[in-house]
């Protein structure tokens, strides 16, 4: 019999991996790159539009170090999605008054990130 259940809705992610998203962004913007660094697996990606891709931990340390924060993050609007990502909408200001929408994907190996994909626009529909 064909399937009858709803299309996967949009959850709150599960609460460990939510804190783990919560402190990496708060550290983040902090600049406390110590914080953030036992969050991350030693594969980790990180992918930005603007900044390009940095795999490994030593490079994902470098860009941490290199490029400073912007942004504001909306973390009581933090969703999983049925793709397993861990999503955080935010907004950063381009030039002057221009503002842009932004999110921020995460992937997780078990409870630590080892993926974050950051690109303009909104969380997008999974």
């Amino acid at each position: 019999a064909p399937s009858t259940s709803p299309a996967a809705a949009p959850q709150a992610p599960s609460a460990s991996r939510r804190d783990v998203v919560v402190t990496y962004m708060r550290a983040r913007l902090a600049r406390d790159n110590d914080a953030i660094m036992p969050l991350v697996t030693d594969d980790i990606v990180l992918d930005s539009a603007r900044d390009g891709v940095h795999k490994t931990r030593d490079n994902f340390r470098r860009y941490l170090e290199r490029v400073r924060p912007t942004g504001e993050w909306a973390e009581g609007e933090i969703v999983e999605k049925g793709d397993g990502r861990v999503y955080i909408p935010g907004k950063v200001r381009i030039v002057g008054p221009i503002v842009v929408g932004v999110f921020a994907a995460f992937e997780f190996r078990g409870q630590k990130v080892c993926g974050v994909k950051i690109r303009k626009g909104s969380v997008p529909e999974v």
